[in-house]
């Protein structure tokens, strides 16, 4: 048995992993519904705060030009500002990888014995 994947913002149960997005709200992971992050990406809070969204295809590629561009401003800058890259990848990486730990994995259990 999974747990149940609650919507952050309309508080129901999130069932087929098409409809999940999660997103990186106030330093938190949190799941959304995708109609729901839709409304939500248009408000005055995403202008202020943006939910920068953790799963998709388009969240891996732009995972993957921030770790290269990432890495290479690491090996570019000689000063010890050259952490600061490294800072944002390690966290990129926690974020995808608690994205993944705490809901992405669970529904892909579901949509798969689904059918």
């Amino acid at each position: 048995m999974t747990k149940p994947i609650i919507c952050f913002a309309c508080k129901k149960e999130i069932k087929d992993k098409d409809e999940l997005v999660t997103v990186n709200h106030y330093f938190k992971v949190t799941s959304l519904h995708h109609d729901c992050y839709n409304k939500d990406a248009r408000g005055v809070m995403a202008i202020l705060f943006p939910n920068h969204r953790l799963n998709g295809w388009t969240a891996n590629i732009s995972f993957i030009f921030m770790f290269i561009i990432g890495i290479a401003l690491f090996f570019m800058i000689d000063h010890s500002i050259r952490y600061i890259p490294l800072f944002f990848i390690i966290l990129e990486c926690y974020y995808h990888l608690v994205s993944y730990i705490c809901f992405e994995r669970y529904l892909s259990n579901v949509h798969n014995d689904e059918g």
